[in-house]
C-alpha cells in the first residue's frame, strides 16, 4: 500500500473492468478469459467471486458508475467490498429480498 491507496487492488479492479467490457461486447468466454490472462473459465470464477462476492454468472448489469463507485471505495478507502451494504447495492446485486 503507497501513498494511501492499494496499487493491486486497483490492478484487480482494471482487469474486472475489461472482463465486464468484454461481456457486454459478448465475447465468447474462452475469448474472454483468455483475453484476461486466465487459463481458464474457472480462475475468472475465483476472481470475480473474491473481488466482489459473486460468480460471473451472478454479476448484473449494473451501470460503469456503479461499479466504479465499488471500485474507488474499495482501492481509496481500504475496505472490503460488502456487498448488500445500501439500498443501491442491494438494487444492482439483485440482494434486495
Amino acid at each position: 500500500m503507497r501513498r494511501g491507496y492499494s496499487y493491486s487492488r486497483a490492478l484487480r479492479w482494471l482487469r474486472f473492468f475489461h472482463g465486464l467490457c468484454l461481456r457486454d461486447a459478448q465475447t465468447p468466454v474462452l475469448d474472454m478469459v483468455w483475453s484476461l490472462g486466465f487459463s481458464d473459465p474457472a480462475g475468472w470464477t475465483r476472481f470475480t467471486k473474491a473481488l466482489v462476492g459473486k460468480t460471473p454468472r451472478q454479476i448484473p448489469r449494473a451501470p460503469m458508475e456503479f461499479w466504479a463507485r465499488m471500485a474507488i471505495e474499495d482501492v481509496y478507502l481500504a475496505r472490503r467490498i460488502r456487498i448488500g451494504r445500501d439500498q443501491r447495492e442491494r438494487q444492482f446485486m439483485g440482494d434486495d429480498k
